[in-house]
């Protein structure tokens, strides 16, 4: 059975192929579109991910007569039998915002199948006759991230926390997976959103709401938590495992805690308390509901998608709890998620492992080649591949900072060694030049990769963590050893590399000869506000724009003179 997975609603549209059971194509539609989260926020509105099926199209060779199914993450219809005007607040949905959502819902087939949604160079992919004859199911919005989380585990049994902006009613939503599927057992309905909460924290502090939350993530170890009580008032725990949103006293923060930030106003310590106090009152929030739950089902295994754990402080924290003998966080848990979620759903709930996100599209050393050729740059080829990870190890050893663009593209937006920024991390030096040379704020934290044999002499976390999903202790050994990949508290946010992941293990390992420490920074190859780069010209560019010192693409390695 062939299905095509999508995501339309919210952000991060995005198309997932999963083939018998086997996800043989992931991407999202910004890769292609080259607009930051496939497009701006805009509540209950649709976007059809036509870039990222045409591509798993032309990846996996299928054509549309071999797909059966076009399974969406978001059901219309559900939607509509309950409340669309709860972002206004607490007030019943109005008239006018049942009939807006109805035509969304309307409008997402018509721009699936429209002969303006395909652009001529598609035409041998896809045509709109040839959509509107694949049967179209909807599958619900938080079903779908639990299904993205729970059936790509190896959990036979687990509890299944989804939690994000709001799905069609609900905006957080627990299951116990086992056997026999997802079973829901709590709701939390709209307004009651931990996402809500964490938008509107990242608003005041003067970032943009649903896209900059990380960046408060990533301030807040900086500050203490002197709001704390007075944000425990707006996000509220409750017994029985239950929580409250206050979105009134949300929206009055100015008055209860002092006025908003403007984006051009510098950040004092005022901002970095504010941060402070609100990633520690989400934290006790999602630990309340979590180990009420855990133990009311008996449960000791916990899975997690929704955008509210793309925080791997929070995943981090919970990862520590006695009470948990392991945790899966799918890795693409934002809305893209959902697209491999509706897919699994529909397919028949098969088990999908992942064992790495390299899952969308690929460019061969020919089509590398003829870029480099008619951009008339010089170039040195080194076929062998362990021959040329020594030779870029050789370069990172001595604070070269190296692009990295190899293999199939990531599916998520982590970048994971196939679209990638690498550097050393024994100098503290190296996080502020690798800021600068991104044009990002300096306060922000850069991951590391290591090899998965010395994962632990190095970090005390979870011993699945693959894909960067939780922030960590560093181990107080090796802190002096790596100090550029230490944020402020003494964590991190590893990716480990397994002995499948040949180029980066054999990196790895000759840096690791060469400074005695197999560990490199790993970041996003890509330029502030860009997303991530997925053609060999997008990476030219973002190498010829940046300081970065030497781009490694497909056996191709390029100096700047």
């Amino acid at each position: 059975m062939n299905v095509i997975g999508i995501n339309t609603y919210f952000e991060h549209p995005a198309a997932v192929v999963l083939q018998d059971g086997k996800v043989s194509f992931a991407a999202e539609d910004e890769r292609y579109t080259r607009i930051k989260h496939g497009r701006s926020y805009t509540p209950y509105a649709t976007y059809a991910p036509i870039q990222a099926c045409y591509h798993a199209l032309r990846t996996t060779g299928l054509k549309l007569t071999d797909i059966d199914v076009i399974a969406s993450s978001y059901s219309g219809r559900r939607h509509l039998r309950g409340l669309a005007g709860c972002f206004t607040g607490a007030r019943p949905s109005s008239f006018y915002e049942e009939l807006a959502a109805w035509f969304a819902y309307k409008n997402l087939r018509k721009s699936l199948t429209s002969r303006y949604a395909f652009p001529l160079y598609m035409r041998d992919c896809l045509t709109p006759e040839g959509f509107a004859r694949i049967p179209f199911q909807e599958r619900p919005h938080h079903d779908s991230h639990a299904a993205s989380a729970f059936y790509c585990s190896d959990f036979e049994r687990a509890l299944v926390m989804v939690s994000d902006g709001a799905g069609e009613r609900d905006s957080t939503t627990l299951y116990l997976g086992d056997t026999d599927g997802l079973k829901p057992i709590a709701r939390f309905p709209i307004p009651h959103s931990l996402g809500f909460f964490y938008s509107g924290i990242t608003e005041h502090i003067g970032y943009e709401p649903s896209s900059d939350e990380f960046k408060v993530m990533g301030l807040a170890p900086y500050g203490q938590p002197r709001y704390a009580d007075i944000l425990r008032e707006v996000l509220c725990c409750q017994p029985q495992g239950r929580y409250t949103l206050d979105i009134k006293a949300l929206r009055s923060l100015k008055t209860r805690i002092g006025k908003a930030r403007m984006a051009i106003e510098p950040l004092t310590e005022f901002h970095m308390d504010i941060a402070c106090s609100a990633q520690l009152v989400l934290e006790e929030t999602i630990e309340h509901v979590v180990l009420y739950h855990l133990r009311k089902t008996g449960a000791d295994t916990l899975c997690l998608a929704g955008d509210t754990f793309m925080n791997c402080v929070v995943n981090g924290r919970l990862s520590a709890l006695n009470e948990i003998k392991a945790v899966y966080v799918q890795p693409a848990a934002h809305d893209a998620g959902t697209a491999l979620g509706a897919a699994i759903l529909v397919a028949g709930r098969p088990r999908v492992a992942m064992p790495n996100l390299a899952l969308g599209s690929e460019y061969d050393d020919d089509e590398i080649n003829a870029t480099l050729d008619l951009a008339g740059i010089s170039y040195t080829r080194i076929n062998n591949a362990d021959e040329h990870a020594e030779v870029l190890a050789e370069a990172l050893a001595a604070n070269r900072i190296c692009a990295l663009f190899r293999g199939r593209m990531e599916f998520g937006s982590r970048s994971l060694g196939q679209r990638s920024v690498l550097a050393s991390p024994l100098t503290d030096a190296m996080r502020n030049r690798l800021n600068r040379a991104k044009v990002r704020e300096d306060f922000r934290p850069v991951a590391p990769m290591v090899t998965q044999a010395a994962y632990d002499r190095y970090f005390d976390g979870p011993p699945n963590a693959y894909f960067m999903q939780f922030a960590v202790p560093v181990r107080n050994t090796a802190k002096a050893s790596i100090p550029a990949c230490v944020h402020v508290d003494g964590t991190a946010r590893p990716q480990i590399v397994t002995l499948n992941q040949t180029f980066l293990d054999s990196l790895l390992k000759h840096f690791e000869a060469r400074t005695g420490h197999p560990v490199l920074i790993n970041t996003s190859f890509n330029s502030r506000g860009e997303p991530i780069v997925e053609t060999p010209a997008q990476a030219l560019a973002c190498f010829y724009t940046s300081e970065i010192d030497l781009l490694s693409i497909g056996s191709f390695l390029i100096r700047k003179s």
